[in-house]
Order: C-alpha cells, then structure tokens, then sequence
C-alpha cells in the first residue's frame, strides 16, 4: 500500500493506508518524519532567478517569467555598479539576458548590446525519442566596453536542450543538457545570461533507467560587481502532462560571480500549469544548486509547482546553496506553491 498526503494552500492533511513499507522522500522513516518533511515543503525560494549586481544603483536579477521580467537589468545612467544576471524565459526555455553594468568611465555612456541566445537544440514536434546527447547552444558574450565611449553588454542566454509539443521519451543511452549563459562583455560590469532549460514540453516526457536530463547554467561573470545568471530547471512542462522519470534530473546550477549575487539553481522539475511528477525505484531528481557569490544564490527545489501530483518511489531532493556571503536558502525537495497538491510515497 501507499501512503498519501493532500495539501491545499500549505494546510496539509496526512491520510494513512496500510503500509508494507513507509519510505521518505530518500528512505525508510515514519510517518511522523514523513509528515513533518511536508510541512517544510510549502516555504522555499522562489524560481531559479538571476544576481542581482552590487555597488549603489545596481542592475537587479532577472526574475523568471516573461522575457521582459528575466532579462537582468541594466545600470542606469551615472550610477557606478554591477549588471543583473539574466533569468529564464518561461515562453521559450531560454535563458534572458543579462544587464549592461558600468565602471568608473562608463558611468555616463549607453549600455552595450546583449549577447546573442544560444541555438535550440532539438525542437520536437511528433513522439519522438532521444537515444543520443542533445544540448542546447551556449548563449554569446556581449559586446565590450570602450572607456568614454559605451558600457559592455550582458551575457546572452543559453539555449533550451529540447522544445517540444510532442511526447518525449529520453532513452538509457540519452542525454540533454541547457545551454550555458554568456558572459557580459569585456571591460564592464555586466551581467551573464540565464542558463537553457533541458527539455520545455507542452506534452508528456518520459526518462529511461540510465537517462539524463540536466539544466543550463551560467558562466563566470567577467566584472566582480555584476550578476550571475541563473541555473534552469531540467524539465518545464507548460501546460499540464506528466513526467516519468527512472534516470536522473538535474536542475542548472546558478551561475557564479565574485562581489554581485549568485544565480539561483534550476529545479529539477517546474510544472507551470499543473501536472504530475512519477519518480520511480532508484531514479534521482535534485535541484541545482545556488551560484557561489558574494550574495551565494538559494538552491533549486527539486518539483515545483501548483496543483501537482507526486508519486515518489526514488530519491528527491533540494539543491545546496552556494558559497559565499548573505542569507541563501537550500532548494526544498518538493515545493507546492499553491491549489490543491497530493504526494504518494512508495516503497522503493
């Protein structure tokens, strides 16, 4: 038998069967413990967004959603300070952007131009399966900066691995991989673009034992006031569906800058319109962890989403948080976000 635990709105309601065996979200444990690792889940870091930049005026992180929100923003006029690091454009799976950061004797000039976003790299419009590696393009530095003349430019988003409108299957010898953020561009401040989610589906994706899908991160940025972008999710379903994993999960991790904010990881699984999460015997879903900075950036939950169902019989967990100064949060290993949400808890 399995046990089921209902939550709507973080008020949470334990609903016990017999059982042969209780398991956790990582192994055998009571139903006490099970219950009071729910009770965690509803509070966690929000999405995998980007660093903001440091210094007076800074450019803030680019918060996941539309690409207007996740590209990081630029300093503005006369302000001596850091880039934001670009988040992850939840209408395509790229990674944004990041803002145009400014030195001593660019203070006053415009900003420079983003880099490009990195290719797809598969788009799959029919059933399909991926037996191979798959990974999506790397986002562009952005243009360098001219002392007196114009700022550098943020780092272009990495490219998502897989877009598909069609039901995915990654084989045990498949792999996918997001694309990497670029750096902001030489002799400025700027941030780097958001890593590329591993596979953004509109339908159903199925891992195979032996399969793997992970998410995007973010390059090092160049100046050491500016934002890291962040890591992205290994699989986004936008509109319901359900994922089926016996391989292993990976969200991004956030990308790493020396005196701005850290990326935030990628989740491991975000559902942005519902769905259902089946993780099966001895397969992993794990969020990426936070970029190392002088603000460390929150690891990734391992699911998240509203109005979702868990059936959990592997190995769930959050991502770490970076190294480096503030506060960060660790990912939860499940966060509900709001509606109505069920876990299950086989035995594994």
């Amino acid at each position: 038998m399995a046990e089921r635990i209902l939550a709507r709105d973080g008020n949470w309601v334990l609903h016990l069967a017999r059982l042969q065996q209780v398991v956790s979200l990582r192994s055998s444990t009571s139903a006490l413990t099970i219950l009071t690792v729910a009770l965690a889940l509803s509070a966690a870091p929000a999405w995998a967004d980007g660093g903001n930049g440091t210094g007076v005026s800074a450019g803030q992180g680019g918060v996941d959603g539309a690409l207007a929100g996740a590209t990081g923003q630029n300093v503005p006029n006369g302000a001596t300070a850091g880039g934001g690091g670009g988040g992850i454009d939840l209408t395509t799976g790229n990674g944004a952007p990041g803002g145009s950061g400014s030195g001593s004797t660019t203070a006053n000039n415009p900003n420079g131009i983003a880099g490009a976003t990195g290719a797809t790299g598969l788009v799959i419009s029919t059933d399909g399966t991926i037996a191979t590696s798959i990974s999506g393009g790397a986002g562009a530095s952005g243009s360098p900066g001219t002392n007196g003349v114009v700022r550098s430019g943020g780092g272009g988003g990495g490219g998502v691995g897989v877009s598909a409108t069609a039901d995915v299957t990654v084989t045990g010898t498949g792999s996918v991989l997001g694309g990497t953020g670029g750096r902001g561009g030489n002799g400025g401040n700027s941030g780097s673009g958001g890593g590329g989610v591993g596979i953004f589906s509109s339908a159903n994706v199925v891992v195979e034992a032996g399969g793997s899908v992970t998410g995007g991160t973010s390059l090092l940025t160049i100046g050491v006031q500016a934002g890291g972008g962040g890591g992205a999710a290994a699989i986004v379903l936008t509109s319901g569906g359900t994922v089926q994993n016996s391989g292993n999960l990976l969200g991004g991790t956030g990308g790493r800058t020396i005196l701005g904010g850290g990326g935030d990881g990628g989740a491991g699984v975000l559902l942005l319109s519902g769905g259902t999460v089946i993780n099966g015997t001895g397969a992993t879903i794990i969020g990426g962890a936070g970029g190392q900075a002088g603000t460390a950036g929150d690891g990734g939950s391992g699911i998240k989403g509203a109005n979702i169902a868990v059936i959990n019989a592997g190995t769930i967990t959050g991502g770490a948080v970076g190294a480096g100064g503030g506060t960060p949060l660790a990912g939860k290993a499940i966060q509900f976000t709001g509606g109505v949400n069920s876990l299950e808890i086989q035995a594994g």
